[in-house]
């Protein structure tokens, strides 16, 4: 589960840095593509604006193939801001555009599964995959627009995974 997760977090941060290189976010003093997973950070990034923050959610194996298979629910969650009378006129405008980088980030939707340890990331035998689940659900918190889209990640675990 956690080369799946950390694949799929490794692949919407690069895909989003090839795609707006200037959407970014300070974490920890240092400037990066703006995906974050909630659990690896600290409380204050949780609610930033103009950054995608991932939350794992519910995991299922089936152990019915050659191979088990994981799946679990990642929920993508992104606020688009308004601070001021001019600029809250501007969220949609940033919510389109953020959910267009989601889109592009989003596809294709595999990527090939990587162990990431100490000295870097090493590409496994298989894949993982995902699809996005309902309709994107849009919700106003104050001058704030919240995304939330909830996407299907699968994998095969491979020898020696938990």
């Amino acid at each position: 589960m956690q080369n799946m997760a950390d694949t799929f977090y490794a692949t919407l941060r690069d895909r989003l840095a090839s795609v707006n290189a200037g959407r970014v976010v300070a974490v920890r003093g240092q400037l990066r593509p703006a995906v974050v997973v909630d659990e690896n950070e600290m409380p204050e990034q949780a609610t930033d604006a103009g950054v995608f923050h991932l939350r794992w959610g519910a995991r299922r194996t089936d152990r019915g193939g050659a191979l088990p298979m994981v799946t679990a629910e990642c929920v993508i969650t992104f606020r688009s801001s308004g601070a001021d009378a001019q600029s809250i006129l501007a969220r949609g405008r940033q919510r389109n555009a953020m959910c267009a980088e989601l889109d592009a980030m989003l596809l294709p939707a595999m990527a090939v599964k990587k162990a990431f340890s100490g000295s870097g990331a090493v590409a496994m035998a298989t894949n993982i995959f995902w699809c996005e689940q309902g309709e994107r659900v849009v919700k106003e918190k104050g001058e704030l627009l919240e995304t939330t889209a909830t996407v299907l990640v699968m994998s095969y675990l491979e020898e020696g995974e938990r």
